[in-house]
């Protein structure tokens, strides 16, 4: 006589080792995701600071004013904006533009190495 078992579950040490792995690897990769999510938003504060710096150029070579309205931004870059506080300040050194940014904890300068027309 021949005895034909059927499993049709999972056993506990089964369910119980395909658990902790799982559990491994999220403890692996949230840290990791999250760290992703930090430098995405101090790439976007550059990107914004790049962008603000190249409109100063602009008005200073054409001798107009500029003002920088972040709103129309939104529609670029989604509400993460909105996170953002960025305060910049503009200076001139030495025929050079020095584009000084704050936010979130971070300091960024930017500058035309090229100076500008006044």
């Amino acid at each position: 006589m021949i005895l034909i078992v059927r499993r049709n579950g999972w056993t506990l040490i089964e369910l119980l080792i395909v658990l902790s792995i799982l559990g491994l690897l999220m403890a692996l990769a949230i840290p990791q995701f999250t760290s992703l999510l930090a430098r995405q938003d101090q790439t976007l504060q550059k990107q914004l600071m790049l962008e603000m710096l190249g409109s100063i150029q602009l008005s200073i070579r054409g001798s107009s004013n500029f003002t920088a309205v972040c709103e129309q931004h939104k529609q670029d870059f989604g509400q993460q904006l909105s996170e953002y506080e960025l305060s910049v300040e503009c200076q001139k050194q030495g025929g050079e533009l020095l584009l000084i940014g704050q936010s979130n904890g971070h300091t960024y300068k930017l500058s035309n190495r090229q100076g500008y027309l006044d």
